[in-house]
């Protein structure tokens, strides 16, 4: 067994690293059957099922529910108090896609933070709608051009007014006040 104290986390929660010195020695083997993996140790025997995957539009509440990891991200993030006031103070109603995949690490760090900022401006001219497109040939990936994720497009009446691909290049909720204002 591994103290817990003995395991470091990294990554905002992605990643989790253990010093050799604490490296369990074998105990047992596994097997893989139809993507679970099933193995025995110390007389259990134990089955790791993966998560289904998220597919299509997706409510907040139920990302939280699959990826309970995002909340915890989210209510952890504190945005810049100038971005989240232009964004309350917004007055054009705005559509924000944001494409993501569950699997991808970096995804799990930027779109709770993004759940953060307009959960923080309070605004209901955005409307947010979150795409899972947890698999590459996704039709939305296509649709909209996305090259990598997360991606977040932002619209005023149909038209693209800016996009931001993987990660952005100051903070998020600045990189979108810049976009909303024309400033990108």
């Amino acid at each position: 067994r591994i103290p817990r104290a003995g395991v470091r986390v990294e990554n905002e929660g992605v990643t989790a690293a253990v010093p050799d010195s604490l490296r369990p020695s074998r105990v047992g083997t596994y097997a893989f059957v139809d993507s679970v993996a099933a193995f025995t140790a110390e007389g259990l025997s134990l089955r790791i099922v993966p998560k289904p995957l998220l597919a299509g539009e997706i409510a907040v509440r139920d990302l939280l529910e699959h990826s309970p990891e995002y909340r915890y991200r989210r209510d952890r993030y504190a945005p810049s108090e100038g971005a989240i006031h232009d964004l309350a103070g917004y007055g054009e109603l705005t559509e924000v896609v944001v494409l993501f995949a569950v699997s991808s690490p970096p995804c799990g760090v930027w779109v709770p933070r993004l759940m953060k900022v307009f959960q923080a401006a309070g605004n209901p001219v955005f409307n947010l709608i979150y795409l899972s497109v947890d698999t590459p040939d996704h039709p939305a990936l296509r649709r909209y051009g996305v090259n990598a994720l997360p991606a977040v497009l932002i619209f005023h009446r149909d038209e693209e007014l800016g996009r931001i691909e993987q990660a952005p290049r100051t903070t998020l909720e600045e990189e979108v006040v810049a976009i909303l204002k024309g400033e990108d």
